[in-house]
């Protein structure tokens, strides 16, 4: 889904869509299975750490403190919240690009020439194959949309600009114990869109602009 990104696949009156998917339920699917993982993995270790210390009292040794337990215990910790912090920024580009649409930032085709459904199906269509995750219906999309549209402009653009902080918050954590250049372009890119999306909650007037040099994937919204 994200490789449409890199491809220049979508239109930009598609994000919307695109962004709803990952994070109403790709993102949610991920960290629901790096969740499990993590759980089974560490479940394992302490069984393992435990007879350990079975076999040591059997043999009447003192079992050696183990000062690296629970740091390695839980692997999936760091990706989970880089998960969320993804989730976050699309809800967060959904709802800005659901307030852009109703405000005319965003130019819309003319549904005489445009059929919504065939693009969903077409962008989304190979989840169809798949067991997991689901296929979310062109149906819950339409009726998760329409329940957003009945939000005020403001409000949609506070609320995005509130995951927007959200995304910046956890990913300023990883960046903390797991610097990587990737981290920090997308902590830079939540900020600017933070701001942006404030903005235009007390400005919706002024127009906008995507900026994908930062990352092929999450753009930094601009004011022009």
């Amino acid at each position: 889904t994200l490789s449409g990104f890199e491809l220049e696949l979508y239109s930009v009156h598609e994000w919307a869509m695109v962004w709803w998917y990952l994070y109403e339920l790709l993102y949610p699917w991920l960290i629901n299975c790096l969740h499990r993982a993590d759980t089974v993995l560490s479940e394992h270790m302490e069984n393992m750490d435990r007879e350990k210390r079975d076999k040591a009292s059997k043999g009447k040794k003192k079992a050696k403190a183990n000062p690296k337990k629970g740091v390695k215990s839980r692997p999936y910790l760091t990706e989970i919240a880089c998960y969320q912090a993804h989730a976050n920024m699309c809800a967060g580009y959904y709802k800005l690009m659901v307030a852009a649409r109703q405000e005319s930032k965003i130019l819309i085709p003319n549904p005489q020439f445009d059929n919504e459904v065939v693009r969903y199906e077409h962008r989304f269509g190979a989840f169809a194959n798949l067991l997991t995750p689901p296929l979310m219906p062109y149906t819950q999309f339409k009726e998760v949309l329409e329940h957003t549209e009945k939000a005020s402009i403001k409000t949609l653009y506070t609320a995005a600009s509130r995951d927007f902080g959200q995304a910046r918050q956890i990913l300023e954590t990883v960046q903390a114990s797991v610097p990587d250049e990737e981290i920090l372009n997308l902590i830079t890119i939540n900020k600017t869109n933070f701001v942006v999306a404030s903005v235009l909650a007390r400005d919706s007037k002024r127009e906008i602009d995507f900026d994908f040099s930062l990352h092929q994937n999450f753009p930094t919204i601009k004011l022009v």
